[in-house]
């Protein structure tokens, strides 16, 4: 059987060598919800003759976009693969893999990450011998849009590339953060949250990242920081990251609702419009927030396992936007100051200003006035 899938995968790589690319034809892609969505909403709606269409494995993703009016297929449908070997141009979020790996040959693969990242990622900190094979991996990619100086160094070593191919344009994603600077909107939180949330002053979000090290505490005593929420009459929404079960445990209080895991649209940049509060940590929604200048709070209490095992390429407290705390009194604290409308310190202005070239929200059409040229 397996001699039968790797004749099969020879045959579709020697064929993607042969069918002819159409520059008409842009394919997208995420594993979660994330930056090829946002351009490909964008893209879509450019009258421009061409064919924008995006490959998911959630059909609830695939039908919101089909109401929406925008063409969307399974990932591994008929007619997917078949525009996997005719499209002109991959967009995506990870690897080339959220298309379709071995149809990928002579297709500009233009890749928008996930986020500014401040842990080393692609070939950083990696042997030369497997600093090589990653080489050869990214060799595709035509472009790789970074949002600074900075994060333009990251991806330059991370995936070996020129700065010619890293060009400062922004994130997608960014755009619906910048849109929403000093407008809190709460209507997409209708999607995640089953309750009324109209009667609360203030909503905070908790949106802690992925640990490598699975389940992991928080360190919180929810029924203290439920009281001290009713005080203020503030609202903690958390949410885990898609593979965290950490919080499956918790029941929802008064004033504590905890996202659950669920397969489909889950997009974090719709929940993070509504916060007027984000608690986060190594995270790079910390650095994105920052477009809509409304505090962040960054809670590492378990730092030093944390980078053991995910180093970082920079000082994360040169770039954090304020001084990281490690236990939950302190986190009360903090959270009381920016309840009480404490003000933001200037190194979060200097965190924005390093990691964040544009801050107007026309990434998208940079990005794809850009990627347009690629295919001339």
């Amino acid at each position: 059987m397996k001699s039968l899938i790797q004749i099969f995968e020879l045959f579709l790589l020697l064929l993607s060598y042969l069918v002819p690319r159409n520059s008409k034809i842009i394919l997208y892609a995420d594993n979660n919800l994330n930056n090829s969505i946002y351009l490909f909403r964008y893209a879509a709606r450019q009258k421009d003759n061409i064919r924008h269409v995006y490959l998911t494995p959630y059909p609830e993703v695939q039908a919101a976009l089909n109401e929406q009016g925008l063409e969307a297929l399974p990932r591994w449908s008929f007619t997917a693969v078949y525009l996997a070997f005719r499209a002109g141009c991959y967009v995506i979020s990870s690897s080339q893999g959220q298309i379709n790996n071995k149809l990928s040959r002579h297709a500009c693969i233009v890749n928008l990450w996930h986020g500014i990242s401040i842990k080393e990622i692609g070939m950083m900190g990696l042997s030369p011998k497997k600093q090589a094979q990653k080489r050869v991996k990214y060799a595709p990619y035509r472009m790789i849009p970074s949002t600074s100086p900075s994060t333009q160094e990251c991806f330059c070593k991370a995936f070996g590339k020129d700065k010619s191919l890293v060009p400062i344009l922004g994130e997608p994603r960014n755009d619906i953060l910048y849109r929403h600077k000093g407008i809190r909107n709460t209507d997409f939180l209708k999607r995640y949250v089953d309750k009324d949330i109209s009667g609360f002053n203030k909503i905070v979000g908790f949106l802690p990242t992925w640990r490598d090290y699975g389940d992991w505490d928080a360190g919180f005593d929810f029924d203290r920081t439920n009281d001290f929420l009713i005080n203020h009459n503030a609202l903690l929404i958390i949410k885990p990251h898609p593979k965290d079960i950490s919080f499956n445990h918790l029941k929802n209080q008064s004033n504590i609702y905890v996202v659950k895991r669920a397969e489909g649209w889950q997009d974090a940049f719709e929940i993070l419009v509504g916060m007027d509060i984000l608690i986060t940590d190594y995270s790079s929604v910390a650095y994105e927030y920052m477009l809509m200048e409304r505090p962040i709070i960054l809670y590492t209490p378990d730092f030093e396992r944390y980078t053991k095992d995910r180093p970082f390429w920079i000082d994360y407290d040169l770039y954090a936007p304020e001084a990281r705390i490690d236990n939950a009194s302190q986190l009360l604290e903090r959270i009381d100051y920016y309840l009480s409308d404490g003000e933001l310190p200037a190194s979060y202005f200097k965190a924005l200003d390093r990691l964040h070239t544009f801050k107007d929200g026309n990434s998208s059409k940079r990005i794809y006035q850009a990627m347009l040229d690629c295919l001339k």
